[in-house]
């Protein structure tokens, strides 16, 4: 059934219809720059779950676009679906564009200098996951890095486990080839971003925090921030 609805989204994409009603995108849809994938009004509804400030509680810096919650339970969850599936390159420009527009409230110019995006690493091994082609898109915005350095560990044995478990003992490991342009990008004071589309518990973040060496310059970016799931873990 998951495979036919991440089907059904793609379908959305290719013609350019909403990715949570269904309507068709138009002109204004784009004028207002919106995500994409969501017509002017399922985009406005979204608006409202903008964040305004840093994301608390994590023991590091988080900036996350948009609120998850009750009341945009299934819009967050489709434009979650519909990235899931890929999706056009404009779509992740978009969403890139937004990102660095909300964290250039909080950082000052110098602290944008040397940036080194990090994406959570995927399961797609023939291409690019979502938060990998987030993480290209803002590397190719700003001029910093791409660098997919991690990998997960213990697939296998993560698969017995409950959402809950899996949740928190996420476990990842550097790739064989990464360790020698993580000592670069630390010796070169980088500022080490970690991207990935959800924030819960916390628990990827923080596996890669200690995964890349407990870098000094980390922060965290995300599209969406997931308290009440947060509470449950």
């Amino acid at each position: 059934m998951d495979k036919l609805i991440n089907q059904i989204h793609c379908v959305f994409l290719k013609f350019r219809v909403c990715a949570c009603c269904g309507s068709f995108l138009n002109s204004k849809a784009q004028e207002e720059r919106c995500l994409g994938i969501l017509c002017y009004y399922c985009s406005a509804a979204l608006q409202q779950s903008a964040l305004k400030n840093i994301v608390g509680g994590y023991n590091m810096k988080v900036f996350s676009l948009y609120d998850w919650r009750d009341k945009n339970y299934l819009l967050a969850s489709k434009i979650i679906r519909a990235f899931k599936c890929g999706g056009p390159e404009e779509l992740f420009y978009s969403v890139a564009e937004k990102m660095i527009i909300h964290s250039l409230q909080f950082c000052c110019a110098e602290e944008n200098k040397n940036l080194v995006f990090v994406p959570a690493p995927g399961k797609n091994l023939f291409g690019r996951d979502h938060a990998e082609s987030l993480a290209f898109q803002l590397a190719k915005i700003t001029g910093g890095i791409y660098a997919p350095l991690l990998i997960r560990s213990g697939e296998k044995a993560q698969k017995l486990k409950s959402e809950k478990e899996r949740k928190m003992e996420t476990k990842l490991c550097l790739k064989p080839n990464a360790i020698e342009a993580l000592r670069q990008y630390k010796n070169q004071a980088s500022r080490i971003i970690f991207i990935d589309d959800i924030i819960t518990s916390g628990a990827t973040a923080k596996s890669a925090f200690e995964t890349l060496g407990r870098p000094k310059n980390y922060m965290v970016w995300t599209i969406f921030h997931r308290p009440r799931l947060r509470r449950q873990l």
